[in-house]
């Protein structure tokens, strides 16, 4: 069962991403790379549920290969690269979005967790 698992929940992490990456392109205006970011304000999809459904992503995809392998190592650098995004990358990223958007930004990160998902999705403007 925990290979079953594992690739369950790397289709899924995988699809997420996919999704993500299709969401930013469409609604964005621009792509999920820092070189080409976004121009506007990205609310919708999955980031109407949760701010980071990317990393969500990849933290479980990795996930799913340290279940694949059985390997707690892979465990550990899933966390550490968490933990990494969390405290280094997540508080630049979040600082250029206020510059960018502005009070859009606000009530987003007001109205969407940054790691708990919504049980439904945010409304702009409401």
């Amino acid at each position: 069962g925990q290979e079953l698992l594992a690739t369950t929940l790397f289709t899924v992490c995988s699809l997420l991403g996919l999704t993500c990456g299709l969401t930013i392109s469409r609604r964005g205006a621009g792509t999920p790379l820092p070189f080409d970011a976004t121009n506007r304000l990205v609310s919708r999809g999955p980031y109407g549920y949760i701010r980071n459904p990317m990393v969500i992503a990849g933290l479980g995809q990795g996930l799913a290969v340290a279940l694949w392998l059985g390997s707690w190592i892979v465990v550990a650098y899933v966390i550490l690269g968490g933990l990494i995004w969390q405290y280094v990358v997540r508080p630049a990223e979040e600082r250029d979005l206020h510059e960018k958007f502005a009070a859009d930004y606000g009530h987003y990160v007001q109205s969407v967790r940054c790691w708990v998902p919504r049980l439904t999705p945010y409304q702009a403007g409401h």
